[in-house]
């Protein structure tokens, strides 16, 4: 019994697209230059809109990149009938989150009057895999990492000193296993903010392209030297993955294959490559349905009770908290509110923030990134509210009908 790993890498950016139709590749040649998927049915290029899904026409799924050479890496799918999908998964774009660590030096032992950081990778996999840092002071110590930080495995590192005995250690996820293990001067305490997704759907992505390169005998494991075939993933992008399972009988065998579509997140709240594949294969796996506000009301108010109209009570006198009451939300998406001045030389101008809708009827949001002070007198502030849901589709925006003046 066989099983077949082929991995397809696409990138599809929605201001090349006109339309729906356009998210699909004309030609092997279009595919490579656009870097769009190509759906061949009974060897003819599908459009991404078609939604023809005759039971016995044969499909073949084709990603084309233009390498650092010049030339063009080809990989696609064998031929396949609808018939022979027996399982079909998305999965949406993540981006992995930033381990932060809060160290407290205040009772601190000094090892020959130094403090001291020790930074050590842990997949080990690094040519330089731990370096140390030390400082009379943490100050210094920050000092002596910034001056070697270029120099070392731990480039996705930040340190800062917010005070004397205070350090924090932020490590931003990558694309290569990024956490680190921590050690400093005995009498140091730890707090730390470690999140599961520490590497993103790149890291995912990446590894998938490497199955799908020795599965088709792309990736040479046995001779020497190894030839490593050349990347289309892109450093700093978040990968959708699209899934089909196929069966099929070839000979008097079943045969199995696995297909990964790899989208590039460059395609906003459209999903567009991911909807011709639901289109193309008569699929459902890709939420593409974009969260509704149609019927959504956005108005800024005075208090977390939301009873009353903020009027005339933003100040640009004093630090007035602002607060956004929003109705008829669409449960279990994410919030994002922006304030908006029509003086976009305020300093709060086109802040936002993100929050959890947990309520349909009526939500209010205390906004804490700005406040009522950080806009001139006379300044007229709206909300606009969008909508994400699990897929990362986004709605449209809603805007606030009426501003709120910011009174003197």
């Amino acid at each position: 019994m066989n099983n077949l790993i082929s991995t397809l890498v696409i990138e599809a950016l929605d201001s090349d697209m006109t339309n729906q139709a356009g998210a699909t590749a004309t030609s092997i040649a279009n595919a490579a230059a656009t870097n769009r998927l190509a759906v061949q049915r009974d060897g003819a290029f599908a459009a991404g809109d078609a939604t023809n899904t005759t039971a016995d026409q044969l499909i073949k799924l084709s990603a084309a990149t233009t390498m650092s050479d010049g030339s063009v890496s080809v990989m696609s799918t064998s031929e396949f009938k609808l018939g022979d999908i027996i399982a079909s998964h998305y999965a949406v774009p993540s981006g992995g989150t930033a381990a932060i660590y809060s160290l407290n030096f205040t009772n601190a032992e000094k090892v020959g009057g130094m403090f001291f950081l020790r930074l050590e990778r842990r997949d080990g996999l690094g040519i330089n895999d731990s370096e140390t840092f030390s400082g009379e002071t943490l100050a210094k110590l920050v000092d002596a990492f910034k001056a070697r930080k270029e120099f070392t495995e731990f480039d996705n590192v930040s340190l800062a000193s917010g005070s004397a005995t205070a350090l924090t250690v932020t490590v931003a996820a990558r694309d290569s296993q990024s956490d680190v293990h921590i050690s400093t001067n005995d009498g140091v305490t730890k707090n730390d903010s470690n999140p599961t997704d520490k590497k993103g759907s790149l890291t995912v992505a990446k590894g998938l392209e490497k199955s799908g390169f020795i599965s088709q005998g792309a990736y040479n494991q046995y001779g020497f030297p190894i030839v490593v075939p050349e990347s289309s993933t892109s450093a700093g992008q978040d990968y959708g993955i699209y899934t089909i399972e196929l069966r099929k009988k070839v000979g008097g065998r079943f045969v199995f294959e696995t297909i990964k579509v790899l989208i590039a997140d460059d395609e906003a709240n459209a999903q567009k490559t991911a909807l011709a594949i639901n289109n193309l294969l008569g699929l459902t796996a890709a939420d593409s349905t974009v969260p509704v506000v149609t019927n959504t009301v956005v108005s800024m108010v005075t208090d977390a009770a939301g009873e009353t109209g903020a009027g005339t009570s933003y100040s640009e006198g004093g630090e007035t908290e602002i607060f956004v009451k929003a109705t008829n939300l669409e449960v279990g998406t994410t919030a994002i509110l922006t304030i908006n001045s029509d003086d976009t030389a305020d300093a709060g101008h086109g802040l936002s923030q993100e929050f959890s809708v947990t309520a349909a009827a009526a939500q209010v949001f205390a906004i804490t990134v700005v406040d009522a002070g950080d806009f001139a007198a006379g300044s007229v502030i709206k909300a606009t509210l969008v909508l994400r849901d699990s897929s990362n589709n986004l709605s449209a925006g809603k805007v606030q009908a009426t501003g709120i003046t910011i009174q003197a």
